[in-house]
């Protein structure tokens, strides 16, 4: 199912409240043992990628005052546990900015993507770099 949802935020707040509206949503369609579920977060750097994702993962884990960081220096951030809806569900936050412009299938292979992409609730920052 491909759906396109317009929406316009006009501060870090609003953006991190939508991360929250859209985690409810995924949760509504996401099946542990099923295929994953990926978001793509695409804009230019200091658009929202990570205030977005920060609210999306606060929102899934339950926890507002979670610490999110950007993976930008660590590639990924995973969170899981039983504090989420289902034990089953990791979700994991990719950050591909620091990658070289395009990274080979071999790269991704060793980030544990394709394998995420399969089981897990990822977000993606920058996915422009692995394709």
């Amino acid at each position: 199912m491909n759906k396109t949802v317009i929406n316009l935020v006009h501060n870090s707040n609003q953006m991190e409240g939508l991360g929250g509206c859209v985690a409810k949503s995924v949760l509504k369609f996401f099946r542990p043992g099923s295929n994953g579920i990926c978001l793509l977060l695409y804009g230019s750097v200091g658009v929202g990628k990570s205030v977005f994702a920060r609210g999306f993962i606060r929102s899934m884990i339950g926890s507002p005052a979670e610490i999110v960081p950007s993976p930008s220096f660590m590639l990924e951030q995973t969170y899981s546990g039983p504090q989420l809806p289902f034990d089953q569900i990791t979700v994991r936050h990719f950050d591909l900015y620091r990658l070289q412009d395009k990274v080979s299938d071999v790269d991704l292979q060793a980030l544990g993507l394709p394998q995420a992409l399969k089981n897990d609730i990822c977000l993606i920052e920058w996915p422009e770099k692995g394709k």
